[in-house]
C-alpha cells in the first residue's frame, strides 16, 4: 500500500467515502483527532503493514547477497521473507547511529520508520506518515545519508524495485553521482510501453525495465546460468602501499641536492637511517616532532594532524614517519592527491587485520573519504592528516565533528627546534650547500639560520637557491618563466598546483585546467627545461619542488601572465566542478580563491593589485556569488592593505559574506567573525572619532575574547596582536577609559594565552601577539 493509498483508507475510516486529497500526514492528523488517542491507528497500521505471507518472488530475495538495502516502506515484507528462507535481515531506521551497522551486510534500512518499531513514541518520531517530496531532517543530518551517497558511488549495480523517485533528496543524490545513472536500474509494473518508460521521471536516472519482480527474477536466472564469477581485483590505484626496502648502493651527494631543491625524496634512503641509524650517512633530518607521533601511536592515539605553511617539510615528514611505522609493524597507505572513486578501496583496507596507518595529504580537500575511513576503520586503523596551517584552522571544527569528538593530536612543523637546527647546519655543511658562507664559524652559521631564516625550512631553502652556484643550474627554468608561451603557463600551473599541495597532478588535470592538449605534443614532452620542474611520465606530472615553484612565481614570471592564468584554471576548475558535480575541482577552486594561498603565488611588488585584479575576475562565478567562504577572502584581501578605502571596501564584502552564511543552516561564523574582528581594528585606526574608535575596539575585543574562551589555537591572538598598531596609532588621543579598555583586554588575552597547550605557546602568532600586549602594558605602567 502507497502512501496516497493509506492516507485515502484513513479518510474512509474517518467517515470520508470521497477523500478531500491524497495527503498522507493531512489525513493522519484527522484520523487521530477523531479517534482521540494513538492506539487505534497503531492498531490500523499493524494489520495493514505487517505481513503473514509474500510472494515468490519477495522469498527469492535473500539469494543475492545485496551490499546495502534501503527503503522507504513500512512494512516487514523483506524481513519476513529473509525469515521464510532461513536468513537474517536486521531492520534498522535512521535514528540509530550507522557506524553500528556499517561493517554488516544483512541490514535494512527503513527510512521512512518500521511497522515492528511503532509505539506511540515512535509514532511521533521515527514512523513518517508522510507523503511530502522530501525525505526526514533525521535523516539527512545522520550517517546514514552519508553512507546511501557512497553506496550509490561504490555499487557496481543499483537496483530500485517500485519506487517512484517522487523523494527530492533522493533525486538529488542520484544527481549529484557522476556514474551513477548507467549502473542503475528501476524494476517497474510490466505492460508499459518503451514511450511510458521514457515519460518516467525515473529514466532521468537509469534504466526503467518493465518486468516486474517476476521479470526480475527471470533475467536474473537467465544471467545466472552462463555467468563465470570474476576474481576482484584487489590492487590499489588511488592509495600506495609504502613498503620497506633498502638501497643497494647507498646515495649519492646528488640524492641530497635532489631532495632539499628538487623535492624528490628517495624512500630507501629514509629507510636506511631508521633501520642503521648508528651508521648510516644523514640523508634527511629526523626532527623532534617525529618521535612525539611514533609515541603517540604506541599510546594508540588514532587521529593526528601535521601542519605548517608552505614548503616547511610536511612531505618528507610523513615519509619518515611511514618508513618509521613500518619498522613498527605497521602496514602504511599513502592516498594519491588526485584520486577519485576510492570508497572501495578504503574498505579494503579497514578489514585488513594488522596495523594500518592511512596517510592523507591536504586532508581539507578529502573531508568525505575521512568520514567513510572513520565510519569503515577498525580498531587498528590510524590516521595522519596533513594541511596548510591557514586551511586547519579552517577544517578543525568540521574534523572534530566527523571523528566523533576524539583527540586529535596536532602538531606545527614550522619552527625548527635548535637540537634539529644543529642537524640542518651540518648537512649543509657535509654537502657544502653553503655557497659563499661555507667558511663562517658555526656559531655565525647557526645565527643565520636562527634570524635570517626565522628557523624555518622554507627561508633556508631559499636562501639556498639564491646562492651562485645553485642559482646558475636552474637559471634557464627561471628564465622559462618570464614568457607567455604555452610552456610557461604550463609551468604556472604546475607550480600553482605544487603550492597547493598536489604532489602529482596528472596530465589531464592540467590540460583540462588551461583548456590545452599542448601538454600531449612532442614538443612539450621533449623540451629539457620541463624536466627540471617536473618529471612527465605515467601521465603524470610531478612538480619537483615547492620552493621552486615559489620562486619561480614570485621572482621571474610576468605578474600579470601570473594572474591571467590563475584566473583561468579558477574558472575551468569552478566550470568542471559545477558541470560534472566534481568535488576534487570544487576544492581546488575553493583553494584558489583562499586569500592565504592566493598571496603566496603573487609576488610581493604589486601584489595588492593583482590580488584586488583576481577577485574581482572570477567574483560572478556561480559560487562564488552565494558563497560566504569567497567574499570572506576578497575581505581578507582588501584588508591586508588597510588604506582606508580597502578597509571601507573590505565592509561590504564582510557584509555579503554574512548575508550569505544567514542563507546556510548551521553554517559556522566563526572565521567571518575572526576577520570581523580584524576589520573593526583597522578601522578604529582610520575613524577620526576616538570615542567612535574605542567603541569599535571595544566590539572587537569581545569577539576575540569569546574565540579566546573557546578556541585553544592561535586564531584570536593572531588579530589581537594588531591591539598595538591602533595604540600607537592611537595612544595620543586616549582618553583615561581607553587606557584602561586596552589594558583590561591586553590583561584578559595574556591571561588566555598561559592556558594554551604547549605547541600552541610556540605558535609565532600567539608569540607576537604576547609580545605586543606585553609593550602595551608596559607603556601604561610607564604612564601611570
Amino acid at each position: 500500500m502507497t502512501g496516497r493509498d493509506l492516507a485515502r483508507r484513513l479518510y474512509r475510516e474517518c467517515g470520508l467515502d470521497t477523500p478531500p486529497d491524497d495527503d498522507l500526514s493531512f489525513a493522519s492528523q484527522k484520523y487521530r483527532k477523531k479517534n482521540g488517542n494513538d492506539n487505534n491507528l497503531i492498531a490500523l497500521l499493524e494489520r495493514l503493514y505487517t505481513a503473514s505471507e509474500v510472494s515468490n518472488s519477495h522469498k527469492r530475495m535473500p539469494e543475492i547477497n545485496w551490499s546495502f538495502v534501503y527503503t522507504t516502506n513500512y512494512d516487514n515484507v523483506l524481513e519476513y521473507a529473509y525469515q521464510q528462507g532461513r536468513k537474517k535481515l536486521v531492520p534498522v531506521t535512521s535514528e540509530k547511529d550507522g557506524r553500528d551497522y556499517v561493517m554488516k551486510r544483512n541490514v535494512c534500512v527503513h527510512l521512512n520508520g518500521y511497522i515492528d518499531d511503532l509505539t506511540p513514541t515512535t509514532l511521533n518520531n521515527s514512523f513518517k506518515l508522510t507523503n511530502a517530496s522530501y525525505l526526514t531532517e533525521s535523516f539527512l543530518a545522520s550517517n546514514w545519508a552519508f553512507m546511501f551517497r557512497r553506496a550509490i558511488e561504490t555499487a557496481r549495480a543499483v537496483f530500485f524495485v517500485g519506487y517512484s523517485m517522487y523523494d527530492l533528496d533522493i533525486r538529488r543524490i542520484m544527481y549529484q553521482s557522476t556514474t551513477s545513472k548507467e549502473k542503475t536500474f528501476f524494476i517497474e509494473r510490466p505492460g508499459l510501453s518503451e514511450e511510458e518508460c521514457a515519460d518516467l521521471i525515473q529514466s532521468e536516472f537509469g534504466t526503467v525495465m518493465s518486468v516486474g519482480l517476476e521479470g526480475f527474477w527471470s533475467l536474473h536466472d537467465k544471467v545466472k546460468a552462463t555467468y563465470e564469477p570474476k576474481q576482484l581485483n584487489r590492487i590499489l590505484h588511488a592509495f600506495d602501499e609504502i613498503e620497506s626496502g633498502l638501497s643497494e648502493y647507498g646515495f649519492r651527494d646528488d640524492d641530497v641536492f635532489d631532495l632539499l631543491l628538487k623535492g624528490q625524496p628517495r624512500r630507501e634512503h629514509v629507510f636506511e637511517q631508521f633501520v642503521h641509524p648508528n651508521t648510516a650517512q644523514t640523508y634527511f633530518i629526523q626532527r623532534q616532532e617525529h618521535n612525539r607521533v611514533i609515541d603517540a601511536l604506541k599510546n594508540e592515539q588514532k587521529d593526528l594532524i601535521v601542519h605548517s605553511d608552505m614548503a616547511n617539510g610536511k612531505s618528507v615528514f610523513l615519509l619518515g614517519i611511514a618508513c618509521d611505522a613500518i619498522r613498527q609493524g605497521y602496514r602504511v597507505f599513502w592516498l594519491k592527491d588526485s584520486a577519485e572513486q576510492i570508497a572501495q578501496e578504503i574498505d579494503v583496507i579497514s578489514e585488513l587485520p594488522s596495523k594500518v596507518l592511512v596517510i592523507i595529504e591536504n586532508y581539507t580537500r578529502r573531508l568525505d573519504d575521512i568520514r567513510h575511513i572513520n565510519l569503515r576503520r577498525s580498531s587498528t586503523l590510524s590516521l595522519l592528516l596533513s594541511a596548510r596551517s591557514s586551511l586547519n584552522d579552517y577544517a578543525t571544527d568540521n574534523l572534530q565533528e566527523i571523528l566523533g569528538g576524539r583527540k586529535i593530536l596536532q602538531l606545527r612543523l614550522d619552527f625548527i627546534y635548535e637540537i634539529d637546527l644543529l642537524k640542518v647546519c651540518n648537512l649543509l655543511d657535509t654537502y657544502k650547500l653553503w655557497g659563499l658562507r661555507d667558511a663562517w664559524p658555526n656559531w655565525k652559521k647557526m645565527k643565520y639560520l636562527k634570524e635570517d631564516c626565522s628557523s624555518e625550512w622554507r627561508s633556508i631553502l631559499l636562501e639556498i637557491i639564491r646562492s651562485p652556484d645553485v642559482f646558475a643550474r636552474f637559471s634557464p627554468l627561471f628564465e622559462s618563466f618570464k614568457d607567455n608561451t604555452e610552456l610557461s603557463q604550463i609551468l604556472i600551473t604546475a607550480s600553482a598546483l605544487k603550492l597547493l599541495g598536489f604532489t602529482a597532478p596528472s596530465e589531464e588535470m592540467i590540460s583540462n585546467l588551461l583548456g590545452s592538449n599542448y601538454l600531449f605534443t612532442l614538443d612539450f614532452q621533449r623540451n629539457p627545461l620541463i624536466q627540471q620542474i617536473a618529471s612527465v611520465s605515467g601521465q603524470t606530472i610531478i612538480p619537483r619542488s615547492s620552493v621552486l615553484a615559489k620562486f619561480g612565481l614570485t621572482e621571474f614570471a610576468d605578474p600579470k601572465i601570473v594572474v591571467e592564468t590563475l584566473v583561468r584554471i579558477t574558472k575551468r576548475a569552478h566550470d568542471i566542478a559545477t558541470d560534472f558535480n566534481n568535488n576534487l575541482y570544487f576544492n581546488l577552486y575553493r583553494d584558489l580563491v583562499t586569500f592565504s594561498q592566493l598571496q603566496g603565488m603573487l609576488p610581493e611588488k604589486g601584489k595588492r593589485d593583482l590580488l584586488i585584479r583576481f577577485y574581482e575576475s572570477v567574483k560572478n562565478l556561480s559560487n562564488a556569488q552565494s558563497h560566504p567562504h569567497f567574499w570572506l577572502q576578497y575581505a581578507m584581501a582588501r584588508l591586508a592593505y588597510a588604506d582606508k578605502e580597502n578597509i571601507d571596501r573590505a565592509k561590504y564584502f564582510l557584509d555579503t559574506a554574512y548575508a550569505q552564511a544567514s542563507k546556510r543552516p548551521n553554517y559556522h561564523t566563526r572565521h567571518l567573525d575572526n576577520v570581523k574582528a580584524r576589520y573593526l581594528i583597522e578601522h578604529a585606526k582610520v575613524l577620526p572619532s576616538i570615542v567612535d574608535a574605542l567603541l569599535e575596539i571595544n566590539d572587537a575585543h569581545a569577539i576575540l575574547l569569546k574565540e579566546a574562551q573557546t578556541e585553544k589555537n592561535s586564531a584570536p591572538y593572531k588579530v589581537a596582536r594588531l591591539y598595538l598598531s591602533f595604540f600607537n596609532a592611537r595612544k595620543n588621543e586616549l582618553p583615561e577609559n581607553g587606557w584602561l579598555l586596552l589594558k583590561r583586554s591586553s590583561t584578559q588575552l595574556l591571561e588566555y594565552i598561559e592556558r594554551l597547550p604547549v605547541d600552541e605557546l610556540a605558535n609565532p602568532h600567539v608569540t607576537s601577539c604576547k609580545e605586543n600586549l606585553e609593550i602595551i602594558l608596559q607603556e601604561i605602567l610607564v604612564k601611570n
